[in-house]
């Protein structure tokens, strides 16, 4: 469904950015970060919002403090609504360093989730874990999406470094990848510590991208074919980052304490 089809104002008036309206999308995707919040105030936003948000990531390991049938019903709810929904991808970093990864897994398709998220901002992974990572979530049945990254502000973010392990992400299945920038987007990954992006960073791996001998961009995931090119993908979001604006309100999201939405583009 698109616009005008859907609102409330009919033909009357239309958005100006018609392209990002209609569900499924393949750019201008927006990720909400659910940091706790009770289910009535879940159902208002997804009442109001559902057609503007494609995944609703339960961040910072909160769903392990949730009773059996509270996460269940959340998660129910935002799939009735078709809206992507998966844990942090610190609490699967957590699980797998305690030797259970598959446990993990298994537990997460049985509640219901319909993705699980793969990176190594806390942990140090090498790339035939996370390769084995990838597959768990595959074999699972579940949509892979991966996180390119440290958690660290005293990390290096290198352009050849993100454009490596994207390609390779993408080569070993994953759906969609995206760059480490925290929920604060302050001093980590491609931002400042001010919350401005790194336009160095973000111009190379731009040019690379749009360079006719880039690999990325290339490989399409074996998982999922409508997703787009993985290259026009991540340069739209570095090109979201590029505008992002440094002002501490732009930045604060949604107005509730307990959500934080951001679009995201890098998909395989």
């Amino acid at each position: 469904m698109s616009w005008p089809d859907w609102s409330a104002w009919g033909d009357a008036v239309a958005l100006p950015v018609q392209e990002r309206i209609a569900k499924p999308r393949r750019v201008g995707r927006t990720m909400v970060i659910d940091k706790g919040i009770g289910l009535r105030e879940l159902r208002d936003m997804l009442e109001v919002c559902a057609p503007f948000i494609d995944y609703i990531k339960l961040a910072f390991g909160t769903s392990v403090l949730y009773r059996p049938e509270i996460l269940q019903r959340k998660v129910l709810a935002i799939r009735n609504f078709d809206v992507n929904v998966y844990p942090g991808g610190t609490l699967f970093e957590l699980a797998c360093a305690q030797g259970k990864a598959e446990a993990f897994v298994a537990r997460a398709k049985e509640i219901g989730f319909t993705c699980l998220e793969v990176s190594d901002g806390t942990f140090e992974v090498s790339q035939s874990e996370r390769r084995r990572r990838i597959d768990l979530g595959i074999e699972a049945g579940l949509s892979v999406i991966t996180e390119v990254g440290k958690k660290d502000k005293r990390a290096s973010v290198v352009a050849e470094k993100i454009l490596h392990q994207l390609d390779l992400d993408l080569a070993w299945g994953a759906d969609m990848a995206i760059v480490e920038g925290r929920d604060s987007g302050l001093g980590v990954g491609v931002y400042d510590d001010d919350g401005s992006p790194k336009n160095d960073v973000i111009e190379d791996v731009l040019s690379a991208l749009h360079s006719p001998s880039a690999s990325c961009g290339r490989r399409r995931s074996r998982h999922s074919s409508s997703f787009g090119s993985a290259g026009s993908a991540l340069a739209s979001t570095l090109e979201t980052c590029r505008r992002r604006t440094s002002s501490p309100l732009k930045r604060r999201g949604l107005p509730s304490e307990g959500i934080r939405s951001k679009t995201m583009q890098s998909v395989g």
